[in-house]
């Protein structure tokens, strides 16, 4: 398949509202016996969109009660954690990363004892 399909004087040539020049070109394009069969394709499934779409009659009351439901509701606030959990949480996880560090350069340092220790030998 070509890689440059020429998309927009397809969808004109589809829309029928195309001028002499895109014409033209357009069935330049089509000469190729790989674009008439994108074309054919491209066509057939246009023609079927087309006739599911006219026969296609919206449920105007329903999406107006959907409307007026989302119109009528009242602005639901988003959800807040309160200011002194908040806090509550930074300080507590400050202390534990002041005790997980205190902790760490305590074992490092009984760690590195253990380890001169047993080398001594």
């Amino acid at each position: 398949m070509n890689k440059d399909i020429p998309w927009r004087f397809i969808i004109s040539h589809l829309k029928g509202d195309v001028d002499e020049k895109e014409e033209k070109l357009f069935c330049e394009w089509l000469q190729e016996e790989r674009n008439t069969l994108l074309f054919r394709e491209l066509e057939s499934l246009w023609r079927e969109i087309r006739e599911e779409t006219s026969t296609y009659t919206p449920d105007t009351d329903y999406y107006w009660r959907q409307m007026e439901s989302r119109m009528l509701r009242k602005d639901e606030k988003p959800k807040s954690v309160p200011l002194w959990k908040f806090w509550m949480a930074v300080s507590v996880a400050t202390v534990l990363l002041v005790l997980s560090l205190t902790f760490s350069f305590l074992l490092d340092g009984l760690f590195l004892q253990i380890v001169l220790f047993l080398f001594k030998w």
